[in-house]
């Protein structure tokens, strides 16, 4: 559920059951930390704030003189007469007089058993030596108001008063563990609220609503982790583990990735390169996030594919001197022992280019990436833009370049003047709609094209068993005219043909 403001100023609620099962899952370790000081707290309280209770307890049996019938009806009359004595205030006096003391310390409780002559006589007081003492000269003193109601009544001490062990309120393991549990519960609803009012981006339905901008398409959650790996599990080789993870996000000849992940690549490809040919002059594409971690390396690199299948010849430049990533994606460092790109390469303004096999695709980074050395800075980078362009323009169809995060490298503005459009990648649940929306408008302050913005990571709905898939397509939010589809329709058979033709002249 997000919490987010429409135009009349009114914040209006949107669930989204997989934010909200990430921040729980995200912050396990906070409830355990909650649940710790719960039971820590309630220690201190009750460790500076209780005061220690100790009890002795006598049983005794009251009786009258005489052994009749009538006797044990009186006797039992007196049990109750002696219970309430006992707790009378002059008792409570007398037994501290002759101990001594100012006044009485503690509480005098008294139990009859029912339809008997028996009762338990029970004192509590702050030590044991005091319900001890008091309890017995309670018991010593008692005629001295008794003998002038019932002279006849006589008090026998079955069970004698006995010095208290340890007191009567310990901390209870019970209250400990409600303490704990109380703890956890209150920061798991903190949890829960603080992940409604966040105003991110969570899904197609959220993005319409907080962000001012066309969405050109969406890519679905595809898992990286495949399988058990004891090295993972143990954060060994945790660069290596990346490079593959995200090696194994191409989809070019991977079919391990899902076919949804997949198509809707394909799709916003297509969808680029009928806002391209449209316009018929937009060539060069920069791509870039609000963030680092969102996800723009990869999608870039298979946005190139995605073109390049569709017949296009596509250049993919790796512009983000801050974090050059294209040359792990497509494990650029060793290229002679790679079966995908081949051995053939050019030199243009110190970016050497790779050729991608079996497609029409090209990629360029920085010389300083292949030697795994960071470049040291992003200085020059529109004329370089420029030289790259004015060399490869007439040989592309395509262009596209991967840049830094705008919050990571100021600098990126140079390289979206010079572009002929702009995209914005973004990914569910990372971004706020305001830091989007203040991106969108300083592309658009710096003179740049802004061609609409891309939705990583989406997480489909939850279905019911036998339930068919509800969730908005996509696609077809990004464009759903009558011209685009027959454009696609049309474009997807001429890469047929084309496929055809290719396989008849190797057979020839």
């Amino acid at each position: 559920m997000t919490e987010q403001m429409n135009e009349n100023n009114q914040f209006e609620l949107y669930f989204e059951i997989h934010s909200l099962l990430r921040d729980l899952i995200r912050n396990i370790w906070v409830y355990f930390l909650a649940a710790l000081i719960g039971c820590m707290g309630y220690y201190v309280y009750y460790s500076t704030t209780r005061q220690p209770i100790y009890k002795s307890s006598a049983y005794v049996c009251v009786n009258a003189s005489t052994n009749s019938t009538a006797s044990i009806r009186a006797s039992k009359t007196m049990t109750q007469i002696f219970g309430n004595i006992f707790r009378q205030n002059l008792s409570k006096k007398l037994v501290a007089e002759h101990l001594g003391n100012d006044e009485f310390d503690g509480t005098v409780s008294v139990s009859v058993e029912p339809e008997t002559n028996f009762m338990t006589v029970t004192v509590r007081s702050s030590t044991r030596e005091n319900s001890f003492n008091q309890l017995k000269t309670l018991l010593e003193i008692y005629p001295q108001i008794t003998d002038n109601i019932f002279s006849s009544a006589v008090v026998t001490v079955i069970k004698p008063p006995s010095m208290a062990g340890a007191a009567e309120n310990l901390m209870g393991r019970r209250m400990i563990a409600l303490s704990g549990l109380a703890g956890a519960f209150l920061a798991v609803a903190i949890t829960v609220f603080l992940s409604l009012i966040r105003p991110t981006v969570k899904d197609e339905q959220s993005f319409k609503k907080m962000i001012k901008s066309k969405l050109i398409g969406t890519i679905p959650h595809e898992d990286k982790f495949r399988g058990f790996s004891l090295s993972r599990l143990l954060g060994r080789g945790r660069n290596k583990q990346k490079q593959k993870q995200k090696q194994g996000l191409l989809i070019a000849g991977n079919n391990k990735v899902h076919l949804a992940f997949a198509e809707s690549i394909r799709k916003i490809a297509a969808n680029v390169e009928y806002n391209i040919k449209k316009d018929g002059s937009c060539r060069t594409i920069a791509v870039t996030s609000v963030y680092a971690n969102e996800g723009k390396t990869t999608s870039v690199a298979n946005l190139a594919i995605a073109l390049a299948e569709r017949g296009n010849r596509v250049y993919l430049i790796d512009m983000d001197f801050k974090k050059p990533s294209i040359h792990l994606i497509f494990d650029l460092l060793r290229p002679e022992e790679n079966s995908f790109v081949t051995d053939e390469n050019t030199t243009i303004a110190d970016f050497r280019f790779y050729g991608y096999s079996g497609l029409p695709l090209h990629i360029g980074v920085y010389e300083d990436a292949i030697n795994r050395q960071r470049h040291k800075s992003g200085e020059n980078k529109k004329a370089r833009l420029s030289e790259l362009i004015s060399e490869v323009g007439g040989k592309a169809d395509f262009i596209l370049i991967d840049m830094a995060p705008m919050s990571v490298d100021s600098t990126t503005t140079d390289i979206i003047s010079v572009s002929d459009q702009t995209i914005l990648l973004t990914r569910t649940d990372s971004s706020y709609g305001a830091a989007i929306n203040d991106a969108i408008k300083n592309i658009k302050d710096v003179g740049g094209n802004f061609a609409g913005c891309i939705l990583n990571d989406v997480f489909g709905g939850l279905q019911m068993l036998g339930e068919s898939d509800k969730t908005e397509n996509a696609y077809a939010l990004a464009s759903d005219d009558k011209k685009f589809a027959d454009y696609r329709k049309d474009s997807d058979r001429k890469v047929k043909n084309a496929a055809d033709n290719i396989k008849e002249s190797g057979e020839n």
